[in-house]
């Protein structure tokens, strides 16, 4: 059951951001792009028929890269 809040904040339903952090230390410059709501960046050619594109797990302070797991 769904319950409608009237509230002047909105959001949208989906949203690609793009960040970019620049060179600490001896750390490099990091580009990250962030897909979400359903939005996918187009699929790798290089990507072998069958396999996933896996996911990032990111909480704050930790980072967990996780394979693709078998289709769907």
């Amino acid at each position: 059951m769904s319950t409608w809040v009237d509230c002047k904040d909105s959001f949208p339903g989906s949203s690609i951001v793009r960040l970019t952090f620049t060179a600490r230390g001896d750390m490099p410059p990091v580009k990250l792009t962030w897909w979400d709501g359903g939005m996918l960046p187009e699929r790798p050619a290089d990507l072998e028929p069958g396999r996933n594109r896996g996911f990032a797990l990111l909480t704050y302070g930790y980072a967990s890269l996780a394979p693709p797991g078998p289709s769907s």
